[in-house]
């Protein structure tokens, strides 16, 4: 059976150019979704070949390290400190394997996953590796779900574009690890983001079952956010929500999904 190194990726508070405010306040509410869905559906995967590395800002995160540390504090699981981006990336592609296939998993700090996410991707990157000419390749669920805190109905749809669960699949060539626009070493799913992975790979490989949860909460970057204010805002808004009404799950369908995540509705 082909060997399999499986990293499940978290980034918290690196710094992306002030995408987020990175306040305390910000870092209290992120730290409680953090311990009420992302990582209690990574303790349930049904599937344990695999590690998670949760990246936090090295001074940032400096009151909070003791904490972090505890809380992630289980076999193959690791908060990592750094001070950019890319030595996240070089901390990651020190870890590839000289062989075998190499998976890189992004998991958002506020999302969740179903628990045989981890067994359904490793199952088909397996298959992939019976096709070489496939690698390196994403693989995705688009089938994706959005679920408010504390409402009884979720959204489910099927994407157009890679979701932010994408699971890059590459192994070494002969010679090893390639060189390329990105450096030398693997990819990374972080070559681009999520929406662009397609660009970067010629093969996407897609999961039919919905393995990724999306939690809407006030802090959300863009998750079905208008662009503009005012009365246009409200308007794109309505206009939204008028296109979407067909993707709403009803209330039992909510339920019946909340509990095969592992939640419950509030």
């Amino acid at each position: 059976m082909t060997e399999i190194t499986h990293l499940l990726i978290t980034r918290f508070n690196l710094n992306y150019g002030d995408l987020y405010p990175y306040s305390e306040a910000w870092m209290d509410h992120r730290m409680g979704l953090f311990e009420r869905y992302c990582l209690p559906s990574v303790a349930r995967q049904s599937c344990t070949g695999f590690r998670w590395l949760v990246f936090f800002d090295r001074d940032r995160t400096r009151p909070r390290e003791a904490a972090v540390r505890a809380l992630l504090d289980r076999p193959g699981w690791a908060p990592v400190f750094v001070d950019s981006p890319s030595e996240m990336i070089e901390s990651l592609r020190a870890q590839a394997p000289a062989q075998g296939l190499f998976l890189t998993t992004r998991l958002d700090n506020d999302d969740a996953l179903h628990p045989d996410f981890v067994a359904d991707v490793q199952a088909r990157a397996r298959m992939l590796a019976d096709r070489p000419a496939t690698l390196p390749a994403i693989v995705d669920a688009p089938l994706a779900t959005w679920w408010q805190e504390g409402t009884a109905r979720a959204r489910q749809y099927r994407s157009q574009m890679v979701t932010p669960f994408a699971t890059m699949v590459e192994r070494p060539g002969p010679q090893g690890w390639e060189t390329g626009a990105w450096g030398t070493g693997p990819r990374t799913v972080f070559i681009a983001r999520h929406e662009n992975l397609d660009k970067r790979v010629a093969h996407v490989d897609r999961l039919e079952a919905p393995r990724g949860l999306t939690v809407l909460h006030g802090q959300n970057v863009s998750n079905g956010r208008s662009r503009f204010g005012g009365a246009a805002g409200w308007l794109a808004k309505r206009v939204r929500n008028w296109r979407d009404r067909k993707s709403y799950l009803n209330r039992q369908d909510t339920a019946a999904l909340l509990r095969d995540f592992g939640l419950a509705a509030n």
